[in-house]
């Protein structure tokens, strides 16, 4: 069982924390037991209120064997016990599954817990002293409880002398012998992960390559044919892998205490890491921290003593170029080191100055040229950056869109000049402030009552129907417990009440308990039922819940007729038409539109002309509605004039058909018939 803590800044996003353990796709799966992200958020807000650097301590739990869920829980409540917390303490908490893998035959199951660093009321901070102690001590009492295999940590014999007496039989075996020391913290380890290292595979590489070596210089030359390096680091000799990455420092990748390190190092040249190229530099000078050497100071009173130095270095050193100094080094720092000659010298004496003055001016002479080359290449650099600079791009047609839209949603969501929106977290803070010595009070009522209510329970514990006086006790206190609970219910409707009025949420003030008269005790009775915030505050030993869902309320139901009145102004409306219309033009099919439609659009957006889209769009519009028109009213004419033709064809074949009588005038005709076509 391992338990590992690091506390998060306040200065973090609450949702990246929240998410992560209760959303983290990179897991198999995740279970969340508590949490609510107004919880995670409030923390924050408690740590800035205070100006804390953290907010919450985030814990993981892990282990080797399997747990269920009830251990997991079981965990989480002996981390409360050990560091004093209480149920609102532990905002969030949820088991992931992810198989690890290091070590994928460990229970894939881990339970992550965040947890409330700044109490909220006085902003004082969790109570963190000998935290890994207290971690490994928990994990050891579970362990021995679980019948778990027991883990050695760095603190096993502070464990031995802060639990109980009857885990310490078990505790003692892991006392005895080395404590086991990590080479790798976790942080770096994961980062050599990420980057594609194996730490631990080149600690195990180098371990046997050691054992068969029989002194550094041999370990240093296995180690290079490996592609690996040896070198002084700001602090310890550190060894790098075959890509020039840190891999860790040599003396615990060996796993040796440090005068063995030392005996195993002395007298060894080790390569130095250049601090500008981070431990992976070739050109660092190749000397030894460890061999104390002092360095040669000319001076221009040169002694006897001096002279022989100079000329016992001029003998035994190769007569190689000095080496040009590094580019974007500070010039002004290095200084002329010169040496004169005095008349008393001796001739080889005099020529040995000569000598040193002239490697100086040749040294002197290549910083120049280095200079002179440097600033070359930066006046070079700045040609090609003012050539190669990109000219400025004109804006495009999405980017006119976009710049139009938030002009428009600055306007719909700008806040009210006068109105002062109180957040949720400073209701709070005004409620701890102006109510503390009343809740105070009510809460030392309310332990009392729960100490009346366990000595009832022990009484009916230890009742007995010949026990005469017991009796008596435990009808007087039920009887006083029946009054206080409904005098503490009463105080719970008046506090939440009272707090309510200040904040503006109940017009009437409340009438205090001592005043009731029965009728309102009656009727506040039946209110207790109704309100929850008062059986927030009388059911929870923590004021915290109450008092939240109060400030949540205020936060929702303030000044809402004012709001609404700012939030419909005409500009608003006016803001919200022109943003229907730049939508409608933003999501345009412009296969839809006809061929001038299209011509018309396309000049608007070359112009970035938003005005002119919207009319080319809705000219468009018109057209196929006209276009529609005409394509429905056509066949309903011609079906019209079809009905008129076959109309005056039926009455001309009626007139055709009619017999024709001439008139009587005496004169006899004969009838005549007339036939249609």
């Amino acid at each position: 069982m391992i338990i590992k803590s690091n506390p998060i800044t306040s200065n973090s996003l609450p949702s990246d924390i929240f998410n992560y353990c209760t959303a983290n796709s990179k897991n198999e799966s995740v279970e969340v037991l508590n949490g609510e992200y107004q919880d995670v958020a409030d923390c924050f807000h408690d740590a800035n209120d205070w100006n804390r650097k953290n907010s919450l301590l985030h814990m993981q739990i892990s282990s080797k064997e399997p747990l269920t869920n009830e251990q997991f829980l079981d965990m989480r409540q002996r981390v409360k016990k050990e560091f004093n917390l209480s149920d609102s303490d532990i905002v969030t908490s949820a088991i992931h599954e992810y198989t690890r893998k290091n070590n994928p035959e460990a229970d894939p199951r881990h339970l992550h817990l965040l947890i409330r660093m700044i109490n909220p009321e006085n902003g004082k901070p969790l109570d963190l002293s000998n935290k890994y102690q207290r971690q490994e001590k928990i994990s050891r009492m579970f362990e021995i409880d679980n019948n778990l295999e027991l883990v050695q940590g760095r603190h096993n014999r502070a464990v031995f002398h802060n639990v109980p007496d009857e885990y310490k039989d078990k505790l003692q075996t892991l006392t005895i012998g080395d404590l086991p020391n990590s080479f790798l913290r976790d942080g770096q380890y994961q980062s050599q992960r990420r980057n594609g290292g194996k730490p631990f595979d080149i600690r195990a590489e180098a371990k046997e390559i050691l054992s068969h070596c029989d002194g550094f210089k041999a370990f240093q030359n296995a180690i290079e044919e490996k592609g690996w390096k040896i070198e002084q680091g700001e602090k310890k000799l550190i060894l790098n892998d075959e890509n020039g990455k840190f891999v860790g420092s040599l003396d615990r990748v060996l796993g040796m205490k440090k005068q063995e390190f030392q005996n195993f190092i002395d007298g060894h040249q080790i390569q130095v890491a250049s601090p500008i190229l981070s431990r992976t530099s070739d050109d660092a000078p190749t000397t030894n921290k460890l061999a104390k050497a002092p360095p040669v100071e000319p001076s221009q009173k040169t002694s006897e003593h001096t002279t022989e130095q100079a000329q016992e270095q001029t003998t035994q050193q190769p007569q190689t170029a000095p080496e040009q100094p590094e580019i974007g080094s500070n010039t002004e720092t290095t200084q002329e080191i010169k040496a004169e000659a005095s008349e008393g010298m001796s001739r080889e004496e005099k020529i040995a100055i000569s000598e040193f003055n002239k490697e100086q001016n040749e040294k002197e002479k290549l910083l120049k040229e280095a200079l002179a080359n440097q600033k070359k290449r930066a006046t070079e650099m700045l040609e090609d950056m003012q050539k190669n600079k990109k000219p400025e791009l004109k804006p495009t047609w999405a980017d006119i869109l976009d710049d139009r839209e938030k002009l428009l949603t600055d306007i719909i969501d700008k806040p009210h000049p006068k109105l002062k929106s109180l957040t949720k977290k400073e209701t709070r803070d005004f409620l701890y402030k102006n109510f503390k010595d009343e809740l105070d009070n009510f809460y030392e009522d309310r332990n009392k009552l729960c100490e009346l209510r366990k000595d009832i329970r022990q009484l009916k514990k230890n009742n007995n129907w010949y026990n005469v006086v017991n009796k008596s006790k435990l009808y007087l206190k039920e009887t006083k417990e029946e009054k206080d609970r409904e005098k503490l219910k009463l105080l719970a409707l008046y506090l939440v009440h009272l707090m309510m009025h200040k904040l503006g949420l109940v017009k009437n003030a409340p009438v205090a308990f001592n005043y009731m008269t029965n009728e309102q005790k009656k009727e506040a009775k039946i209110q207790f039922k109704e309100n929850k915030y008062a059986k927030l505050l009388f059911n929870n030993a923590d004021r915290a819940k109450c008092l939240d869902a109060i400030a949540f309320t205020k936060f929702f139901e303030q000044d809402d007729k004012k709001l609404d009145e700012w939030k419909n102004r005409p500009e608003v409306r006016d803001a919200k038409k022109a943003l229907l219309k730049l939508n409608n033009i933003r999501n345009v099919d412009i296969m839809l539109l006809d061929e001038q439609g299209k011509k018309e659009l396309k000049e608007a957006q070359e112009e970035l002309n938003i005005e002119k889209a919207r009319k080319a769009i809705k000219d468009a519009e018109k057209r196929e509605d006209q276009r529609y028109l005409m394509d429905v009213r056509e066949p309903e004419k011609t079906q019209e004039k079809e009905e008129t033709i076959e109309q005056s064809q039926e009455q001309d074949k009626e007139k055709s058909n009619v017999v024709q009588f001439p008139k009587n005038n005496n004169v006899k005709k004969k009838k005549s018939f007339s036939y249609s076509r």
